[in-house]
């Protein structure tokens, strides 16, 4: 036995006071970190190596970066991180979800849709029938001054056609159709 690495305890059984052996680190998730070496606190830590971010590590406690992991970095070739969500674009769209389909503006309080909204993506500002009404409105003054523009921007001809029709409740219908190629010769 060597003496300088074993001694006796109070009790008299022998201990050993070579260093303890190092866990081997089994973890996925340690191909992404760099191992640092032991803070001021004494805990030791690692550095991700995409972001550069360090976090408290041990051999036996890697929740922490795994959690890091899920939000930073690609997992099955997927990224994780979402895209922030722009607001605007969001509400655009769902003013012409109502308008392609016709739907009414309180659509856009359907308790379901809302509940998909958000589990899309949770950062979403749900609206309400008058914001998707107003959304609307102004997605049909763009368009109308962009007809307009395009009327104006005609070097030829144009045609108009008219239709008439009455539903079934005896509402009546005009509808005006106009027929040009501008200036790409597109009809």
């Amino acid at each position: 036995m060597d003496s300088m690495n074993e001694g006796n305890d109070e009790y008299g059984d022998t201990v050993s006071s070579a260093p303890k052996r190092m866990r081997c680190r089994t973890s996925s998730v340690w191909s992404g970190f760099e191992i640092l070496p032991k803070g001021s606190d004494g805990k030791e830590r690692a550095k991700c190596k995409k972001c550069q971010n360090s976090f408290v590590a041990s051999s036996n406690g890697t929740t922490s970066l795994l959690c890091h992991r899920a939000k930073c970095h690609e997992v099955d070739n997927q990224i994780v991180s979402r895209q922030p969500l722009d607001q605007v674009t969001y509400r655009e769209m769902v003013a012409l979800t109502i308008i392609k389909h016709n739907y009414l503006f309180s659509f856009a309080e359907h308790g379901n849709n809302r509940l998909l909204h958000c589990y899309l993506n949770p950062d979403v500002k749900i609206i309400c029938r008058n914001t998707a009404k107003s959304d609307v409105i102004k997605i049909y003054r763009r368009e109308k001054e962009n007809l307009k523009h395009d009327l104006k921007s005609i070097t030829g001809r144009f045609c108009l056609t008219s239709d008439l029709w009455s539903s079934p409740n005896t509402d009546e219908y005009m509808i005006l159709t106009a027929y040009y190629v501008d200036e790409h010769w597109v009809l």
